[in-house]
C-alpha cells in the first residue's frame, strides 16, 4: 500500500513540475513577447505627378523638315532650373501635345513637340503647330504651355520611415518580414539603403529609391523604442 501510494505522489509531483514549467515558459514567452519592439508597418504607394511648365516663342514659317508635317514652328530653351526637381535624366518625348495660345488672341490651338535637343542643362526644343482659326504671323510671340505626367510607382513613403545613419550618412528604411521561429512565426526587421528620387518629397510622402530589391516587403513607419537590422518586432493592432 506504501509502495502504490509513493507512485501516486510521484506521479503527481511529476504532473505539478510540468504544469509549473509549462506556466512558466508560458510566462517567459509573454515577457519576451512585450520586450519586441513594436512597430507600424504600411506599404509603399504609388502616385502620379504633373510636371508644369509655361514659356513663350517667336513664330516662324516652317522649313523642312518640318513643313511636311507642320506650317509653322518656333524653337525654345527650357533651363536646367525649370525641370531639375522634377526628375533626373529629364526627356520630353517627340509628338508629345503642347498647348499654344496665340499672344492677344486668346485661342488655345494644339501643337507637337518636333525635336529635343541634348538633355544635359538647358533643354533645346522645336515645337511644330499648323494654323487653324488664327494665322499667325512670322516673327509672333506665342505663350506656351508643357505638361507632362510621371507616375512614381510604388515609391513613395511616409517621412517618418526614412532613417539616416549618423555614421556612413546613409538614409534606409526598415521591411518587415515573416518567419518560423522557435515557438511560431515571428516578424524580423531588415535595413534597406535608399536614395532619393525626384520630387524628393510631395506633401509628407518622401519618393525614394530603393539600392537592392524593391519595396515588396511592407515598411516600418513608427517603432516604440530603436530598432536595428534583424531585430524580430511585434505589430502593432
Amino acid at each position: 500500500m506504501k509502495k502504490l501510494n509513493s507512485r501516486y505522489i510521484g506521479a503527481a509531483l511529476a504532473v505539478l513540475f510540468l504544469a509549473g514549467l509549462a506556466a512558466s515558459t508560458v510566462y517567459s514567452r509573454g515577457v519576451a513577447e512585450r520586450q519586441k519592439p513594436l512597430v507600424l508597418i504600411a506599404a509603399a504607394e504609388s502616385k502620379s505627378v504633373v510636371w508644369s511648365y509655361e514659356t513663350h516663342g517667336i513664330v516662324e514659317n516652317a522649313s523642312p523638315p518640318y513643313s511636311e508635317r507642320f506650317e509653322y514652328t518656333f524653337d525654345l530653351i527650357i533651363p536646367e532650373e525649370a525641370y531639375s526637381s522634377y526628375m533626373s535624366g529629364f526627356m520630353l518625348p517627340t509628338t508629345w501635345p503642347v498647348k499654344i495660345d496665340m499672344a492677344g488672341v486668346g485661342y488655345i490651338t494644339p501643337g507637337t513637340i518636333a525635336r529635343v535637343g541634348d538633355v544635359r542643362g538647358d533643354i533645346r526644343i522645336v515645337v511644330g503647330f499648323n494654323a487653324d482659326f488664327h494665322v499667325p504671323f512670322e516673327g509672333d510671340e506665342v505663350g506656351v504651355l508643357f505638361e507632362l505626367e510621371r507616375e512614381l510607382n510604388n515609391s513613395m513613403v511616409p517621412d517618418s520611415a526614412v532613417n539616416r545613419d549618423p555614421f556612413t550618412n546613409e538614409y534606409y528604411v526598415f521591411l518587415v518580414s515573416r518567419r518560423d521561429g522557435l515557438w511560431s512565426r515571428e516578424y524580423v526587421v531588415e535595413r534597406q539603403n535608399v536614395v532619393f528620387g525626384l520630387p524628393a518629397k510631395i506633401d509628407n510622402m518622401v519618393n525614394v529609391l530603393s539600392t537592392g530589391p524593391s519595396f515588396s516587403l511592407p515598411i516600418v513607419t513608427w517603432s516604440d523604442k530603436p530598432i536595428f537590422d534583424g531585430d524580430v518586432v511585434r505589430l502593432f493592432g
